[in-house]
């Protein structure tokens, strides 16, 4: 086999089981509305108090991000997103 016909045919799986997952993702929505809420937060509460307050005092990421003990983009999500954030522990009951 042609290499490039191989890393096509990979490519081609690749969307196949994108699409089927896809498909599987929106069957289960229907059915249950909160069956596939995809992944978890990585932060709690607690932590978003500590990172909301750490932007409101124009603190930068890496010093929220070790104040609360998440990564930096865990910061810059909530200060980008906040209403999301907010949902997200919603969503997972946090």
């Amino acid at each position: 086999m042609h290499v490039a016909a191989g890393w096509q045919m990979g490519i081609a799986q690749a969307e196949a089981t994108r699409e089927a997952q896809k498909a599987g993702i929106a069957n289960g929505q229907a059915a249950e509305p909160h069956s596939y809420r995809g992944r978890k937060t990585s932060f709690d509460r607690t932590q978003l108090g500590i990172i909301r307050d750490l932007l409101a005092q124009d603190a930068g990421p890496t010093a929220i991000a070790e104040a609360a003990g998440n990564s930096r983009q865990v910061a810059y999500r909530v200060h980008y997103d906040p209403a999301n954030a907010d949902a997200m522990l919603v969503e997972w009951d946090m």
